[in-house]
């Protein structure tokens, strides 16, 4: 993570600098997402079963410097990096493409904009510092699934979102840090960011990144992870993997339970969550207080 961190720093990614991320769910889509957070810069994952005009869209609104993706994906033969590669004909802010090399598909790469992640994680320092952020400086910007209008990216600020994140996976889900978490969702969409990501790792806790199509190998997988082979100890699943996976109606837990809860407790915590507009204010040094739409606020009761 530090060393990718350092090669985005190499190719001109600042702090406030948005970096867009369309990739399957290898370890290069939290590593990537992680080491924005270390230098300031902003990502905005896109589901990478987008098209590429999906894809277009998403990065035209965030203007994006970097688009990191990979030669390919597993959820059947998904052109990742062609469908990058239209995408960026509508996307001039773009100056560089971070590819993974996972399918070992050919794939063309243009000299000086192409870049293979490993060639440049190699090249780069072992350790990069970690860039010092007011709690309201922007995390991520992540856009809705676009099915009924357009797409709207809404920013998370680092302070806010990273406590309520903290509170929910302690008081929902206990996490203790020998325990191996797994959520089934995917990074591209707001509970792979919370519950794959962030959450997990806020605790010290092992997470499980599942790659491939859920509904097609998902019942199976499940029996093979949970709880012998990577001694789960919490597990989430998403509506749709909980279907295919309970069969027959038959309901159950989706949750371990400790034999002993945690103590009940009460308290509130109120988070922020900002669209676009206001991070394209924040990040050419407008105070957010000036931008044309005001924050969204959002609040969660700890009962």
């Amino acid at each position: 993570m530090s060393r990718f961190a350092g090669a985005l720093k190499s190719l001109g990614v600042e702090k406030g600098d948005r970096v867009a991320i369309c990739m399957p769910m290898i370890p290069g889509l939290p590593i990537a997402m992680l080491a924005c957070a270390r230098i300031g810069a902003v990502h905005s994952v896109v589901f990478s079963g987008f098209s590429a005009g999906a894809l277009a869209t998403r990065v035209k609104d965030a203007e994006a410097k970097v688009v990191a993706t990979a030669d390919g994906g597993c959820r059947g033969v998904v052109p990742l990096k062609q469908n990058v590669d239209e995408a960026l004909a509508e996307t001039p802010s773009v100056r560089s493409v971070v590819v993974v090399r996972r399918a070992g598909s050919d794939v063309d790469m243009r000299e000086g904009r192409d870049f293979w992640w490993d060639d440049l994680v190699k090249g780069a320092e072992a350790r990069c510092g970690a860039e010092p952020l007011e709690s309201e400086h922007p995390l991520f910007v992540l856009y809705t699934s676009g099915t009924t209008g357009k797409p709207r990216g809404v920013v998370h600020d680092t302070g806010g979102y990273l406590t309520w994140l903290w509170a929910t996976v302690k008081r929902v889900f206990d996490v203790k840090p020998e325990d191996i978490y797994w959520c089934t969702a995917d990074a591209g969409w707001i509970m792979g960011h919370s519950y794959v990501v962030y959450g997990s790792l806020l605790h010290g806790v092992t997470t499980v990144v599942y790659g491939g199509a859920h509904l097609a190998r998902l019942p199976p997988r499940l029996a093979e992870t949970r709880p012998t082979r990577h001694r789960q100890e919490k597990h989430r699943e998403l509506p749709d993997a909980g279907g295919s996976s309970l069969g027959s109606g038959q309901a159950r837990k989706l949750i371990t339970a400790r034999k002993t809860p945690p103590p009940r407790r009460t308290g509130s915590l109120v988070g922020w969550t900002r669209p676009i507009s206001i991070l394209k204010a924040s990040c050419t040094g407008l105070s957010p207080g000036k931008a044309p739409v005001n924050p969204v606020r959002y609040g969660l009761s700890l009962t």
